[in-house]
């Protein structure tokens, strides 16, 4: 997990879903999280991009992300 900044805004950065087998290669899911305004937005990148990727990557990364239109869980009625 990261937190960076860009144009005022604060985003948690991290890895979506971590496989369960423990295998570390292929391609995962990265969330940008803004909690004040509660914005989401997921990019795809190769395992461990996260780890060694630069303000200016994250930045681009952030650009491109789709917005997340759907909600993680699911409420009881």
């Amino acid at each position: 997990m990261r937190v960076f900044s860009t144009a005022g805004a604060s985003w948690v950065v991290r890895p979506e879903l971590l496989d369960e087998s423990g295998a570390r290669v292929g391609w995962e899911s990265i969330l940008f999280e803004n909690e004040p305004a509660r914005a989401a937005r997921l990019v795809y990148r190769p395992v461990g991009w996260l780890r060694t990727a630069t303000d200016e990557e994250l930045a681009a990364a952030l650009a491109e992300a789709e917005v997340v239109r759907a909600r993680w869980g699911r409420e009881q009625l």
